[in-house]
């Protein structure tokens, strides 16, 4: 095998890169073509609903989500879509599907982006973006209830 060959094999992705999505990206309709490995457990962070989705770390919560196999011009596009750097921090995390233990990409609300949205109410569309991305993926919806509840009790 040539040196050539072995960089474009490692381009081709061999090794996928798993990203677990709470919010609207388990919008199917959003996330075309990618692969959906299952529901998956992200355990010690707790599920929070402002204008935007958020997990927030929570010791002895878990929050339920889908588990998308993505290469890495996903995850630019990703980061794009999520305001990362500034709006999410990117952390790598366990998550938990069908038995096994992943390395994820989660993206989390910077502190001064989770204090600013606090005061925001998600739009409809949003909350329907994520009910379709549940049903999607048989994740219920209790998580998604109770931080809107959460957040209604705030305000």
């Amino acid at each position: 095998m040539k040196i050539d060959e072995i960089i474009v094999e490692g381009r081709n992705g061999d090794v996928p890169i798993y990203y677990f999505a709470y919010g609207m990206l388990t919008d199917p309709e959003l996330m075309q073509n990618i692969d959906l490995v299952g529901v998956g457990e992200l355990k010690n962070f707790e599920f929070e609903m402002y204008a935007y989705a958020n997990v927030h770390a929570t010791a002895g919560a878990t929050v339920l989500g889908c588990l998308w196999s993505i290469d890495r011009q996903v995850l630019s596009q990703l980061d794009r879509t999520e305001g990362y750097p500034s709006l999410y921090d990117r952390r790598t995390v366990p998550v938990y599907c069908n038995g096994k233990r992943y390395a994820a990409e989660v993206y989390v609300m910077t502190p001064a982006t989770r204090e600013w949205m606090q005061a925001e109410e998600p739009s409809k569309g949003y909350i329907d973006r994520i009910v379709r991305g549940y049903h999607n993926a048989g994740i219920p919806l209790a998580q998604l209830e109770q931080a809107l509840r959460n957040t209604h009790e705030n305000h």
